[in-house]
């Protein structure tokens, strides 16, 4: 039995010093947890329509809510098309995708995650197209590259 009290008073001391310390500040605070935005697939054959998934996921403690996600495809992207998920909107314009929550609870909240569809035209050329994203108007913001692919042939002559 005195083994048992010894220790409930042990766990109840450093207890109470945690919570001093940290009632003293001198705990670190707990850094925020930033949004991930990541898009698939990441590569799309030239001169094709490529039809891409960005999902957005939110960490447990981000610093606010994600109503609007805006992306900026590389101009060299043509052609854009969205598609809303449930309760979002979407506009498309010649450079820019924008999604809007219909209304506050449609909103991405801490540990959540949603699924935006966008599509775009190739160029040409192969090569990395870089297409800048952002949340909320600059809250958080970053870019992920679509490779287009060039053919993995050459042209050659033979004469017989």
């Amino acid at each position: 039995m005195k083994n048992l009290l010894t220790k409930n008073y042990r766990t109840m001391q450093l207890l109470i010093l945690g919570a001093v310390l940290l009632g003293l500040g001198i705990f670190p605070a707990v850094a925020q947890a930033q949004p991930s935005v990541t898009n698939a697939p990441g590569s799309v054959d030239r001169s094709t329509v490529g039809n891409f998934t960005l999902n957005v996921s939110l960490g447990a403690a981000p610093a606010d809510s994600v109503c609007q996600i805006v992306l900026t495809p590389n101009a060299a992207l043509t052609s854009l098309g969205a598609v809303a998920p449930v309760g979002w909107s979407v506009v498309v314009g010649a450079t820019t995708i924008t999604w809007t929550s219909v209304s506050t609870p449609d909103c991405l909240f801490p540990l959540e995650s949603e699924n935006f569809t966008w599509n775009a035209t190739a160029p040409a050329n192969g090569g990395d197209y870089s297409v800048a994203w952002d949340l909320n108007g600059g809250s958080s913001s970053g870019n992920f590259n679509v490779h287009v692919n060039q053919p993995n042939f050459t042209t050659s002559t033979k004469t017989v």
